[in-house]
């Protein structure tokens, strides 16, 4: 079996539980298709990537959420900003961080602005941006951020789920959720082996302990509730016509 994972430093945590597992790396936004294509078996994908696709089914026990500022993707905005007519795009960018960020920031603030992917060089002086992955760690205690989890959990009431197990092959998918057991607790005894074996700025460690237990890899009834509201929103905000009916392992 072939699991494929995002790079980030959530994802290290998946790595590190796993040594003797076949595991790749790959841009989030290409893992569902690696999926179906029959290049990977399982894979850890964005929530929002199941629009449209029927024909894998997902974990109801494993995935990564937030509810609080440890992040996978973080806002930057210039200073006394009172319009947001653009926000500049980088990183590991999914549907996740498209949709919901137009979602949010229409619902919650009334801004519309135009989304541009981006790779020319930073200047958070002049550009607002939205950064996912492992980016956002060159930047998070020299700039202003703002956790996108935070924003996505406060408005939906629960936790966001941002990353979801998923699989063509239910008994596959069970067998790896086995292994995955008390994941959350693994990360919290061993956060500093994988911080380092991640090459992770130290400076961050402090931050990431603070927040670790606002991450959730094993998930309850509350972040199975939090991925079904969040599920929804891309219909009821006219995105989609038809609500994501996801199955389950």
């Amino acid at each position: 079996m072939i699991l494929a994972l995002p790079q980030n430093i959530f994802s290290a945590i998946f790595y590190s539980k796993l040594p003797d597992a076949d595991i790749i790396f790959r841009p989030s936004s290409l893992i569902l298709k690696d999926i179906i294509n029959n290049e990977v078996q399982v894979g850890l994908i964005p929530t929002l990537d199941l629009i449209g696709k029927e024909d894998v089914v997902i974990s109801n026990k494993i995935g990564i959420a937030f509810d609080a500022n440890l992040s996978n993707s973080y806002f930057y905005f210039k200073q006394n900003e009172r319009n947001i007519d653009s926000i500049y795009l980088r990183g590991d960018i999914s549907k996740n961080e498209i949709i919901l960020a137009k979602i949010i920031l229409r619902e919650k603030y009334n801004f519309e602005p135009e989304f541009i992917l981006d790779s020319t060089d930073i200047n958070f002086a002049e550009k607002n941006y939205l950064i996912a992955g492992q980016e956002n760690y060159k930047y998070l205690l020299k700039q202003n951020s703002i956790s996108f989890s935070d924003q996505i959990a406060e408005f939906i009431d629960f936790p966001y789920v941002n990353y979801i197990l998923a699989s063509k092959e239910k008994a596959l998918l069970q067998s790896l959720e086995n292994s995955l057991e008390l994941l959350d607790e693994y990360a919290e005894k061993n956060l500093e082996q994988i911080f380092s074996k991640a090459k992770m700025n130290a400076d961050l460690f402090p931050f990431f302990c603070e927040n670790i237990d606002s991450v959730y890899f094993s998930l309850t009834s509350n972040e199975i509730d939090g991925l079904m509201e969040l599920l929804k929103l891309p219909y009821y905000h006219g995105i989609i016509e038809d609500i994501i009916e996801p199955k389950f392992a």
